[in-house]
C-alpha cells in the first residue's frame, strides 16, 4: 500500500505580508486573523497579528495569546518535506481510512501538550522544576489563578482535522476547518456541531468533501474555472479574495458523480485512497456511487432507504 500523499499547497499565496481584508469574503471575518496565523506555519508562524501574539511554536502547532484570555491554537496541515513529514503520512492514512477513531492522530497529541501549557502559563502554575528550586530556596509559594482559557482551534488539510478533534476534546472552544480531512472513503458524522466549528470546502477537493451538516457548519464554495477532483482544489490559496459561487450539496453531488464516471488517471484519489492503478477506476466508481455527498439529495435518499429497511 503506497504512502497517501496530501499536499498543502497554496503557501506561496497566502504569506506572512497577508492580511484579513485579502480573506475571500466568504471566509466569517472572525475566521480570518485564526486561519491566517495557522496558515503562517507552512513558513515561519507570524509573531504577532491584530492583537493576538505569539507564545510558542512547536513546529507543527502553535498558540497565540489574544486579549481576554482567548487563545488561537493552530494546527499545520500536511508538509511532506519537513522533518516530521512521516509523521503527517501516518496521520492523513487514519483520516482517510480509520472509521472508528479519525481522532487517533499525533498532530492532536501534541496540540493538546500545548492546550496544558498554555493554561498553566496563563494560570501562573509554576513548572515542576520552579517548585523545586522555590521549596529549596525557601520561597514562598506563589498563589495562582484559576482561569479557563477560551480556545480557537484552526487549521488547513490534516490541520482542520486536528482542529476539529481538539474542539471536541475541550469544551470552551470552537474550531475552523479549512479543506479539513473528510474524504469519500471515511466520512465525517461525529464533529462539534455547527455552533462551534466551521468546515470550509472548496467544491472539486476530494480529500474534504464528506464532513456532515450535523458534525461542523459546511460551506461548500465553488471556485469557477478549477477542475473537479484536482489538487488545486484543495489548494490554502484558494482562501484569498477570488471569484466564488455558494454551492448546495446536492450541485456539488452533481459534479460528483459526473466525475466519477470518467475514466482517467485519479491521480487524487489513488494517494487519499490508497488504491493501485490498476483498479482506480472501479473502486472510486463504486465509492462515487456508495457514498453521495453527505446532505445532498441522493444522500437523503439513501438514508431513508437505509431507515425503511432497518424497520
Amino acid at each position: 500500500m503506497e504512502d497517501i500523499h496530501i499536499p498543502h499547497f497554496g503557501e506561496d499565496e497566502v504569506s506572512l505580508k497577508t492580511v484579513p481584508g485579502q480573506m475571500a469574503q466568504w471566509i466569517e471575518p472572525n475566521d480570518r486573523v485564526p486561519l491566517l496565523l495557522a496558515l503562517s506555519l507552512y513558513d515561519t508562524p507570524r509573531k504577532e497579528l491584530e492583537g493576538f501574539t505569539l507564545f510558542r511554536s512547536d513546529v507543527r502547532v502553535a498558540a497565540w495569546i489574544g486579549s481576554n484570555n482567548v487563545v488561537i491554537i493552530g494546527c499545520r496541515g500536511t508538509s511532506v518535506g519537513s522533518r516530521f513529514g512521516s509523521r503527517d503520512m501516518l496521520d492523513n492514512r487514519n483520516i482517510a481510512l480509520n472509521s472508528s477513531d479519525y481522532c487517533d492522530l499525533s498532530l492532536v497529541d501534541l496540540a493538546a501538550k500545548l492546550v496544558k501549557d498554555v493554561t498553566d502559563k496563563i494560570n501562573g502554575v509554576r513548572s515542576t522544576f520552579g517548585q523545586i528550586t522555590d521549596f529549596v530556596l525557601g520561597r514562598k509559594k506563589q498563589e495562582q489563578t484559576n482561569i479557563t482559557p477560551y480556545f480557537v482551534f484552526v487549521g488547513h488539510s490534516l490541520g482542520g482535522t486536528s482542529s476539529m478533534c481538539l474542539c471536541m476534546r475541550y469544551p470552551n472552544s470552537r474550531c475552523i476547518s479549512f479543506n479539513g480531512g473528510a474524504p469519500p472513503t471515511n466520512p465525517v458524522y461525529v464533529g462539534p456541531g455547527p455552533e462551534r466549528a466551521t468546515h470550509y470546502h472548496i467544491v472539486g477537493d476530494l480529500i474534504s468533501t464528506h464532513m456532515v451538516d450535523s458534525a461542523a457548519k459546511v460551506l461548500r464554495i465553488k471556485m469557477p474555472n478549477m477542475e473537479f477532483g484536482t489538487l488545486a482544489t484543495h489548494s490554502s490559496g484558494n482562501a484569498l479574495a477570488k471569484p466564488f459561487i455558494i454551492y448546495t450539496p446536492t450541485m456539488e453531488d452533481i459534479e460528483y458523480v459526473a466525475w466519477g464516471k470518467k475514466d482517467k488517471l485519479y491521480s487524487v484519489v489513488s494517494k487519499v485512497i490508497a488504491l493501485t492503478p490498476s483498479n482506480t477506476f472501479k473502486k472510486v466508481a463504486q465509492i462515487v456511487e456508495n457514498e453521495p455527498i453527505p446532505n445532498s439529495q441522493r444522500w437523503i435518499a439513501k438514508q431513508s432507504l437505509t431507515q425503511f429497511n432497518n424497520v
